[in-house]
């Protein structure tokens, strides 16, 4: 027998009714669903070891980030200290800078103080010009007295001539220089010697002449002299004022340079403001670069779980196949007994009526690969021949099953068809076996001791599954794991459960998301069959009362709780792939 799932379209529907498909092998129903876990270990491991690569490159990532931004905090400081140094020799300099100029502003009133004093002295300087000039106009008034004087003698004009150009000269050298005006004595003195004979007559006049004279050459030389002090403190206070111009242009030139250097003080601060702020921007990207980096570890640390649980299911897995195939071994042999057990009551069947009712050509497959229903015909169940599918019953007999998941009209339930025949062979068509009269009475009290030793070795079989079962301690421990891996979260776990925030990871999350959910379907699939077989089993007797009546209650007993128990586990299964298909809906889309 052969397991046909078809796959999931993405429409909203968790599952999709199987259908029974006939084969030639019937011992190889278990290799799809090994094959799909053995893809789904390889692509976890897959998955796992990219996982671990991504979380190695971002560790490597994280801390060259943090080193790298640890040296820039580093470099930063260290220009912090040197500016902060720097601003302090500035500082220093500036300090210097405003005690030279205090200095030089003493210095400036020092200077104009001798600047007024120059001035006053320049002054008094042209009132002894002024006096100067005076004086020599009274010598020339003298001296034009003193050529009138001389007229009166035709012989002293000559001497007077010479004497007049004699004091001309002196006069001249006496304005040029002292030495002059000694030499100037020394020639009247001469002039007087040579005189003396000629103008006898004249010494007194010419005494009292010369005593004027020496009178007005001592008052001139002493003009003279304190023309030369003047004119000294004249150049000296221009020199002083050549001095104070040069300190001034000095005083200029520093308070440009002071100028210079309070612009530059004002652009260091704010150069220092704007470092002081780039080192508060470094501070802050240091701390998200931080906050970051502690993000990175919380979605690694949450990587890691997600890897371990995979790890987990990829184990319980592994455990859940053993388990299914150990079910499936035990489905096939099953399915073998029974095949023998019909076969069995067919042949006794027709060992009793020479006369068959079943027509191996009507049926369309060979006995020893059939499974016949026998149940008194219905008016529904003549139908003709065609081509259908066998469904599970109702939709009230399975209640696992959603509102939006009806069944195909195409697919004919066992409560509506009176008569059918399960086609496991290779036969292409599904035939109503009731073509022939209904048997006897003894027909049928001899086909009700066919079906009390059917169910009794139906009772033997269940003694040797559960010896099966205890002899396998191991594999339910496993199985029990398997069904704790594939419970599904809550709401409440899932409001627990942070969500990944990447869309990688969700795409991952996702992906092993879908593999288990395929599992489950897969478990679920199985679990629709054997319900399907249960309700076979409970529907395939004949409907008269004696017959039922002579059943063994402990046989529908047994019927009942498996069933109960099939149902109970189905409707588990269809929870968790609801669950999950929830969680998956809260993924982020890749």
């Amino acid at each position: 027998m052969k397991l046909k799932m078809r796959p999931n379209n993405g429409s909203g529907s968790w599952y999709q009714p199987a259908t029974v498909t006939p084969t030639n092998a019937p011992g190889c129903e278990h290799k799809g669903t090994s094959h799909s876990l053995q893809d789904q270990l390889a692509t976890a491991y897959a998955d796992i070891g990219r996982l671990q690569e991504e979380r190695t490159a971002l560790r490597a990532d994280a801390r060259a980030l943090a080193e790298a931004q640890h040296a820039e905090v580093q470099r930063s400081e260290e220009r912090n200290a040197q500016l902060t140094k720097e601003l302090g020799e500035m500082h220093g300099i500036l300090q210097e800078m405003r005690k030279a100029l205090e200095t030089t502003a003493d210095e400036n009133n020092r200077l104009r103080e001798e600047v007024r004093r120059s001035e006053g002295m320049r002054d008094e300087l042209n009132t002894c010009r002024r006096q100067l000039d005076e004086l020599q106009k009274r010598v020339r008034s003298a001296e034009t007295r003193a050529a009138s004087a001389d007229l009166v003698s035709q012989s002293a004009e000559a001497t007077i001539a010479e004497v007049q150009g004699a004091r001309e000269a002196a006069q001249l050298q006496a304005e040029q220089h002292s030495v002059g005006i000694a030499r100037l004595r020394g020639q009247l003195d001469a002039a007087k010697r040579q005189l003396d004979a000629a103008q006898r007559q004249l010494e007194d006049r010419t005494a009292d002449k010369d005593r004027q004279l020496k009178e007005k050459q001592a008052r001139i030389d002493k003009l003279l002299l304190d023309l030369r002090q003047v004119q000294f403190q004249c150049d000296a206070a221009e020199a002083r004022a050549d001095a104070a111009q040069v300190f001034e242009d000095k005083a200029r030139r520093l308070e440009s340079e002071v100028e210079e250097e309070r612009r530059a003080r004002a652009a260091a601060e704010a150069s220092a403001r704007a470092k002081r702020k780039m080192l508060n921007e470094l501070s802050q990207e240091a701390a998200a670069l931080r906050e970051a980096a502690g993000d990175h570890a919380r979605e690694m640390g949450e990587m890691r779980i997600a890897a371990d649980r995979a790890q987990c299911f990829l184990d319980q897995e592994r455990g859940m196949r053993g388990t299914l195939n150990d079910a499936l071994r035990r489905a096939e042999n099953s399915l073998k007994k029974m095949l023998h057990l019909n076969q069995s009551m067919v042949d006794s069947f027709t060992r009793h009526h020479p006369q068959p009712i079943l027509q191996v050509h009507n049926v369309g497959c060979s006995p020893d690969t059939s499974v016949h229903l026998l149940r008194p015909p219905s008016p529904r169940g003549m139908s003709p021949p065609r081509s259908r599918g066998i469904s599970l019953g109702s939709p009230a007999r399975r209640p696992w099953m959603s509102s939006h998941r009806a069944v195909s009209p195409d697919i004919l339930s066992i409560d509506d068809c009176g008569v059918t025949h399960l086609h496991l062979g290779t036969g292409p068509t599904l035939t109503t076996v009731y073509s022939q009269p209904l048997p006897s009475a003894d027909a049928a009290h001899k086909m009700a001791r066919v079906r009390r030793r059917q169910a009794g070795a139906a009772a033997g079989m269940t003694g040797t599954a559960g010896a099966a079962r205890t002899s396998k301690a191991a594999n339910a421990s496993t199985a029990a794991a398997s069904s704790k891996a594939h419970r599904a979260p809550t709401k409440a776990s899932m409001a627990k459960t942070r969500l990944p925030t990447s869309r990688a990871a969700g795409s991952q999350t996702r992906a092993q998301l879908e593999a288990v959910i395929t599992s489950l379907e897969d478990e679920l699939s199985i679990l629709d069959l054997r319900y399907a077989d249960l309700l076979r089993a409970a529907g395939a007797r004949p409907g008269s009362s004696s017959s039922a009546e002579a059943e063994p209650d402990a046989q529908q007993e047994g019927v009942a709780q498996s069933t109960a128990r099939v149902l109970e586990a189905m409707q588990r299964k269809g929870q968790q792939i609801r669950q999950l298909r929830e969680y998956c809906a809260l993924l982020p889309v890749a």
